[in-house]
């Protein structure tokens, strides 16, 4: 017996769907390996834009795949629904289908079976999104890492830097204090300098 013509329509649409999703996911993956193989030589900021905006289309993309498995998943929880599938069915004998529907003995075994080849697709595709993603996630941790390490390396420069400042004003003030033509208790004869006689500033007033 062939396939009634609702379900072919359904599984044309589904054919479509799958396939736009599959060219999706595929382009997501091409692009998330480029990316993330130029990241992990250099880092720019037009390189992170480029990877924030990618992240944004795989859960766009992710959002779709789980909102068709979602469909059919429903679908196939209503056994009503399920047996309302069968147009051909119903429009030639609309009386009989609907006495089979309000006893539960229609067979929706044909129906279930295509609608579970095409969810174990979605749930295919949505791993595959899922997994692109932990990649992402994967190399910005690894960013993180980075860019903590040389931010570390930048304050221990900057205490360094302020430590050997700190040394220079010790030896100027050090030197100074030396230099300055002025008596002090560093020598035992009061001289300025060892050997010369220290001699007083003299004002320049009348």
């Amino acid at each position: 017996e062939g396939m009634p013509f609702e379900f072919v329509a359904l599984e044309g649409l589904l054919v479509t769907l799958v396939d736009s999703l599959i060219r999706e996911v595929e382009r997501c993956q091409r692009v998330k390996a480029r990316l993330l193989a130029a990241v992990r030589r250099r880092i720019s900021a037009g390189l992170l834009t480029k990877m924030l905006r990618l992240k944004r289309r795989i859960e766009e993309v992710f959002e779709a795949v789980r909102g068709a498995e979602g469909a059919l998943e429903e679908a196939q929880k209503d056994d009503e629904v399920m047996a309302l599938m069968y147009l051909s069915a119903i429009q030639e004998d609309p009386a009989g289908y609907a006495r089979q529907l309000r006893a539960r003995r229609c067979n929706v075994m044909q129906a279930e079976v295509m609608l579970d080849a095409y969810a174990l697709e979605f749930g295919s595709l949505g791993r595959s999104l899922a997994l692109a993603r932990q990649d992402i996630e994967a190399t910005e941790d690894l960013l993180r890492f980075r860019l903590d390490r040389a931010r570390n390396s930048l304050i221990r420069i900057d205490v360094l830097f302020g430590m050997a400042t700190a040394f220079l004003a010790l030896l100027t003030l050090i030197g100074g204090y030396f230099g300055m033509n002025l008596p002090h208790g560093s020598y035992a004869d009061g001289s300025a300098l060892p050997g010369d006689p220290f001699v007083p500033p003299t004002g320049g007033g009348g």
